[in-house]
C-alpha cells in the first residue's frame, strides 16, 4: 500500500454516517440477496456482464490430512452482494433468476406503498474493503444491536489510520464499522494502539 499522508487516510477511511436511501442519479452501492452458497458464482456472473461486484471475503488457508494447505475464501456476510448501480439497472438485475430482492430500508418511511431500497455509503464500502485486505487481521460481523461507545483512530499496526468506535471491551478493544442495514465489521484492537477523536474528520 502506497504512503499516503495521515489526513488523506482518514478522508478515506472515515466512516459516512448516513441513512440509506432509495432512487438518486449515479450508481449507488445497492444490497442484493442471493441463495445460500451461491455469492460467488452469482458475483461471477455480474462481473462477467461488467457490472461493479463486491462480496466481502476474507482468504484464509486450510491445511488438508495430508498436509498441503489450499487458500480459501471466507464469505463474511452469507447470501448477499454489492453492486454498484443505478436504479434503472437494479430494475433489470431484479429480474435475473440469481437474484433473490434487493435489500429495502424499513426504517425509512415509505415512498409511495413500499420503503425505498438499502443505499450503503461508498466510504463504507471502501472501508470493509480495506479491513478485508489486510491478511493478518480477524474480521467479524456483529448485528446491529451491538454497543456503541467511544470514536477512536488507530494509530499504529496494518490497519493505522482506521476509525471506528468502540464495540466491546474484552482483553483488548474491539472496533466496528458500521455498515448501514447490515450492522458492524468488528476487529479486536490492543488499547495502546488508539486514540480518541472527537468528531469524523
Amino acid at each position: 500500500m502506497e504512503k499516503d499522508s495521515q489526513k488523506t487516510i482518514n478522508n478515506r477511511l472515515a466512516p459516512c454516517v448516513s441513512h440509506a436511501v432509495g432512487v438518486s442519479e449515479g450508481p449507488k452501492w445497492y444490497v442484493a440477496f442471493v441463495s445460500n452458497n451461491t455469492e460467488k458464482s452469482s458475483r461471477d456472473k455480474l462481473l462477467k456482464r461488467g457490472y461493479a461486484v463486491y462480496l466481502p471475503v476474507k482468504t484464509e488457508f486450510v491445511k488438508w490430512k495430508d498436509g498441503r494447505c489450499k487458500e480459501r475464501e471466507h464469505i463474511l456476510m452469507p447470501n448477499i452482494l454489492f453492486i454498484r448501480i443505478t436504479e434503472a439497472e437494479r430494475k433489470v438485475l431484479v429480474a435475473f433468476p440469481f437474484i433473490r430482492a434487493f435489500m429495502t430500508d424499513m426504517a425509512r418511511a415509505k415512498e409511495g406503498n413500499r420503503h425505498p431500497f438499502a443505499v450503503v455509503p461508498e466510504a463504507q464500502i471502501e472501508t470493509l474493503k480495506y479491513m478485508l485486505g489486510q491478511s493478518e487481521i480477524n474480521v467479524e460481523m456483529e448485528g446491529l444491536s451491538i454497543a456503541v461507545g467511544e470514536k477512536v483512530r488507530v494509530i499504529r499496526g496494518v490497519l493505522q489510520g482506521l476509525v471506528g468506535m468502540i464495540c466491546t471491551t474484552t482483553k483488548g478493544e474491539k472496533v466496528g464499522i458500521r455498515i448501514d442495514g447490515l450492522g458492524y465489521a468488528c476487529v479486536n484492537i490492543n488499547k495502546r494502539d488508539l486514540e480518541t477523536v472527537k468528531q469524523w474528520n
